[in-house]
């Protein structure tokens, strides 16, 4: 069932177009990843499906209605950094703990993030928008994975390996990472 539908939306900041007649529709339950290059236009398109921005062209819907402003269903996490400046990084991160011990996010730590994520996302049945610009977490966890590039879709590509760990599981996950990198690089062009 249609959740989230972006119909021929185009995004204009001043005279910089950052999207052209985008068309994207999210099922309700999808865990969907945007990638692409910084710049591209993969946290406006997030942006306008929260109704923190709002299309210069075109419609974002969710359910049978038009967002015209803060979309209320929606939950943002935001990838800006919330650094205090005067701090050192691991100041920061202990930051309102009583631990004067704490590390960074080791890649074990943040391989069990992204696995309880994974779990909460799909036992409460949240349909997720993932912007990243690792690709492989991206493939990791998401069922799809939607390259934004030159203001728009390049690819929509399906996961259905996504939370495979068997040898063929990875091997596919390999080849997906592949394909996106191709798309992103401009040596393949896939729609889905």
């Amino acid at each position: 069932m249609k959740l989230v539908d972006v119909n021929q939306v185009s995004k204009q900041f001043g005279t910089k177009l950052v999207l052209s007649q985008v068309n994207l529709t999210i099922e309700r339950g999808e865990f969907v990843a945007l990638v692409g290059m910084s710049g591209g236009g993969k946290s406006t398109l997030l942006r306008m499906i929260a109704g923190l921005d709002q299309p210069t062209s075109g419609t974002v819907t969710q359910g049978n209605t038009q967002i015209t402003g803060i979309n209320q269903q929606a939950r943002v996490m935001f990838q800006d950094d919330r650094l205090l400046p005067w701090m050192t990084v691991k100041d920061n991160l202990s930051f309102g703990t009583h631990s004067a011990e704490i590390d960074a996010l080791d890649a074990l730590t943040r391989r069990k993030m992204q696995t309880l994520i994974q779990a909460i996302v799909a036992e409460r049945q949240i349909t997720t928008i993932l912007v990243t610009h690792d690709i492989n977490e991206a493939v990791r966890m998401a069922n799809r994975v939607v390259v934004v590039k030159n203001q728009g879709i390049a690819a929509d590509l399906p996961n259905p390996y996504r939370d495979t760990d068997t040898p063929t599981g990875k091997l596919k996950r390999s080849e997906l990472v592949d394909q996106v990198l191709a798309v992103i690089n401009g040596e393949a062009a896939v729609a889905g």
